[in-house]
């Protein structure tokens, strides 16, 4: 029973009207009284004088709300009894019944005319506050960016001038000491001269050379560490930079497809209208 019910609902119903001509069932006898009672409640009458009308549009109340609901004060039949006035001023393009709307050609074109204009215009309030969104996010994506670039640097300088005072220091310290063993070497030079002056000297040139030497590898492998360091540092920033790189590459993509899937609904709402305004 539910199933034919609902089956009923959903389809378009024409019903025929049977009137019954006497009380007596008898043939060709008809009661003009009782005939016309039954004319007049049925609403043979009303439709008639629709008909004669020329009102070529009828809808159910639940049907003209369902479609017009974005012009509608009110979804209720308050709602249609206040809009069919203001929007269709002449009173004889539409007549409003207990249950339907009757409109002619020229009403229901002025109601659609309006309703576009109405989501054209709701179209663009929705497009300029997406375009401010994405905007937004663009800038802080941006914003992000800067700072973690900001940062590297910054991070990247200070462990630079870390390196290099420490390397200022140590060659601080070294000269330091170089220059007390070299004062020591010459005041013993100067109590051996008369002596011991050419093992002496033979002495100094080989400690010279050593310690040009050890210099050399000192700072050959300050150098070597110095160098290992900056391209530890240079290989974590080209990775940082990769990976921004791919956060906004997928950045990107989600709002390709974002945009896409948008674009598909809005598409899809637009066939479900012009389906809806060509079986209305």
């Amino acid at each position: 029973m539910g199933k034919l019910i609902e089956t009923l609902s959903s389809s378009e119903r024409h019903y025929v009207r049977c009137i019954k001509p006497n009380e007596l069932r008898s043939p060709s006898v008809f009661d003009s009284f009782k005939v016309l009672n039954q004319l007049s409640c049925n609403g043979v009458f009303e439709t008639v004088t629709l008909r004669k009308a020329g009102f070529s549009i009828r809808l159910p109340s639940d049907r003209f709300i369902e479609k017009y609901w974005p012009l509608l004060s009110s979804h209720s039949l308050n709602g249609i009894e206040k809009l069919l006035p203001e929007a269709l001023p002449d009173k004889k393009e539409w007549a409003l019944g207990t249950s339907k709307v009757f409109l002619r050609d020229k009403a229901i074109n002025i109601l659609n005319e309006k309703l576009v204009k109405l989501w054209q215009a709701r179209a663009i309030v929705l497009q300029a506050s997406i375009r401010r969104y994405n905007a937004h996010q663009k800038y802080l994506k941006l914003w992000s960016i800067q700072k973690i670039q900001s940062f590297i640097k910054s991070y990247n300088a200070t462990r630079k001038l870390e390196g290099l005072i420490e390397l200022n220091k140590n060659a601080l310290v070294i000269q330091n000491h170089l220059r007390q063993y070299r004062a020591l070497l010459v005041f013993r030079v100067i109590q051996m001269e008369n002596e011991k002056a050419v093992v002496l000297q033979g002495k100094v040139r080989r400690w010279n050379a050593q310690m040009v030497y050890m210099k050399l590898v000192r700072e050959y492998k300050a150098a070597c560490l110095m160098q290992s360091v900056i391209r530890r540092m240079k290989a974590r920033s080209d990775l940082e930079e990769r990976r921004i790189e791919r956060e906004r590459l997928r950045e990107l993509e989600r709002q390709r497809i974002e945009k896409e899937k948008r674009e598909r609904e809005e598409r899809e709402r637009r066939e479900k209208e012009e389906k809806g305004r060509w079986w209305s």
